[in-house]
C-alpha cells in the first residue's frame, strides 16, 4: 500500500470500528461496527482520550454488556446501536474515546511504521503527545503556507486542535482543488458534555482549494475566506476561523515523497 492508502486505513479503524465477537457456546464468530465517541481528560478528569482501535475493541468485548443473555445455553449478539448506547457513558467513555491529538498521533506513527514515535522519544499512545510542542511546532517540522505545498501527512493545527490531511485532489491541470482531512471533534450540540462526546468523535471533513497559492484561512479583498471548509453544519468557517498553520513533520516528509 502507499503512504496515503496507509493513512486513510488507519484512520477508518477510527471511523468505522469494527469488533470481533465469538460466541462462548457455538464458536461462531460475529462482528459489529461502531462510531467510536469522542473522549478527554477534560470532560471527566479520568484519564483516557488516547485509546487505539484495538485496545477500543478488546475493552468492548471485555465489558458483560454484549450478549442478550449472559448464559452459556442462551448467546445472543446484542445490535451494535444497543451495545453503542450502554458503552457511551461515563463509566466507559474513557476506555472507549478518542481525542484528536490522540487521533492523529496513532494514524501518522503507524502509516510511518513507528518513525514518529521514535522522533518523540518512544512517548506511548496511552500518554500522548502535545500540540504545540512536538506535532506542530517548528522545531520537528516545516510549515506550510500555501495549498499546493500541502500533502498528505500534513497537520492542521487549530486553536487547541488538530486534524490530519489525508488526501490532496488535483484537477488535470495539476492544481490542487480539494484538501481532505479527518479529526476527533466533539460537536458542541448536546448541553450536556457526556452526551456530547457520546454523539461526537472521529470523522472526516474536505477544503475546496479556490487558490492554491494562498493558505487555509486566507481572504479576498472583500474580507471573505478563499478556501470553504466543508464540516458539520455550520461548522466550516469556524474551524477556519481557529486555523492558525500547516505542519509537516520532518521525519514524515521522506513518505511522501
Amino acid at each position: 500500500m502507499s503512504f496515503k492508502s496507509d493513512l486513510l486505513f488507519y484512520i477508518n479503524e477510527y471511523t468505522n470500528l469494527k469488533v470481533y465477537f465469538t460466541n462462548p457456546n457455538t464458536g461462531v464468530t460475529d462482528s459489529r461496527v461502531f462510531d467510536v465517541p469522542y473522549y478527554s481528560t477534560r470532560v471527566l478528569g479520568i484519564t483516557g482520550g488516547k485509546n487505539t482501535p484495538g485496545e477500543i475493541a478488546s475493552y468492548i468485548r471485555s465489558k458483560k454488556i454484549n450478549w442478550v443473555n449472559d448464559n452459556p445455553n442462551s448467546y445472543e449478539l446484542k445490535s451494535a446501536s444497543v451495545i453503542q448506547s450502554q458503552m457511551a457513558t461515563a463509566t466507559h467513555l474513557p476506555y472507549v474515546g478518542i481525542d484528536c491529538n490522540g487521533l492523529v498521533y496513532y494514524v501518522i506513527n503507524e502509516a510511518t511504521g513507528g518513525v514518529v514515535m521514535k522522533t518523540f522519544g518512544n512517548v506511548p499512545y496511552s500518554s500522548g503527545v502535545h500540540i504545540d510542542y512536538y506535532l506542530c511546532s517548528t522545531s520537528y517540522g516545516t510549515q506550510k503556507t500555501k495549498a499546493k505545498d500541502i500533502v498528505p501527512g500534513c497537520f492542521l493545527h487549530l486553536d487547541g486542535h488538530i486534524m490530519i490531511v489525508y488526501d490532496v485532489i488535483k484537477n488535470t491541470s495539476g492544481v490542487v482543488t480539494q484538501i481532505k482531512y479527518a479529526h476527533s471533534q466533539l460537536n458542541g450540540l448536546n448541553p450536556d458534555e457526556i452526551a456530547d462526546c457520546a454523539t461526537s468523535g472521529p470523522y472526516k471533513g474536505y477544503i475546496t482549494i479556490n487558490d492554491e497559492n494562498k493558505d487555509l484561512n486566507a481572504k479576498n479583498s472583500k474580507g471573505e475566506y478563499i478556501q470553504k471548509w466543508v464540516d458539520l453544519p455550520g461548522l466550516g468557517n469556524i474551524l477556519c476561523g481557529l486555523y492558525y498553520k500547516t505542519m509537516l513533520l520532518n521525519c514524515v516528509a521522506p513518505f511522501t515523497l
